[in-house]
């Protein structure tokens, strides 16, 4: 009797065990299909996202050139007459 019972569990475990291993391989082949996408792409499809933004909204580009102007700035001065630290 026991034997009855054992060889459709054995089956199903294998059908199981199967499934488990075509869903791997399918997840693997779609992370190295997301890892093709280069750096380059990536910036593009930022850059342009925060440039509609910008033209949707000019207020936020304007305080986001502010900002970048007072940073700059505020590096600047940080390193103004600063004595140079290599000796050549």
């Amino acid at each position: 009797m026991g034997g009855i019972l054992a060889d459709p569990l054995l089956n199903t475990i294998n059908v199981i065990k199967s499934i488990i291993s075509e869903n791997d391989q399918e997840n693997l082949t779609t992370i190295n299909q997301n890892k093709l996408r280069s750096r380059t792409t990536e910036f593009y499809y930022v850059a342009q996202r925060i440039f509609r933004n910008a033209i949707r909204n000019p207020a936020v580009a304007a305080s986001q050139t502010i900002i970048c102007t007072i940073l700059a700035i505020l590096t600047g001065l940080l390193f103004n007459n600063m004595k140079t630290t290599t000796h050549s």
